[in-house]
């Protein structure tokens, strides 16, 4: 059954990739759609093991718990939940439009 989130907000990191993403092009309306499943459905996306998660989440966003959320056969959002006392938050650490960046900060 899907948990929708009270909200869903992006890292600063998100904000200056969705900057460079204009409005309308196919790329933006991709992103814009994964954050309204995000909205309906916080386990829209795959939970990723604990062993494969970046350093670079842990040191700059004390996450707890990961998720990915497939976007296209390239993109991906990355993205964790909070639980604050009576909501759900999602919120979005970056968007990668492609394997080749998404595959360098998981060091595969």
């Amino acid at each position: 059954m899907p948990t929708p989130a009270d909200e869903v907000k992006g890292s600063r990191d998100l904000y200056k990739q969705l900057l460079g993403l204009k409005p309308g092009t196919k790329d933006r309306q991709v992103v814009d759609h994964a954050l309204e499943s995000l909205k309906l459905n916080i386990n829209a996306g795959i939970k990723i093991q604990k062993t494969h998660w970046p350093k670079y989440y842990i040191r700059k966003y004390d996450v707890t718990n990961l998720w990915k959320l497939n976007l296209t056969a390239e993109a991906r959002i990355v993205y964790t939940i909070l639980g604050e006392p009576g909501s759900w938050v999602v919120v979005v650490l970056e968007v990668f439009m492609g394997h080749k960046e998404y595959d360098k900060r998981f060091g595969y």
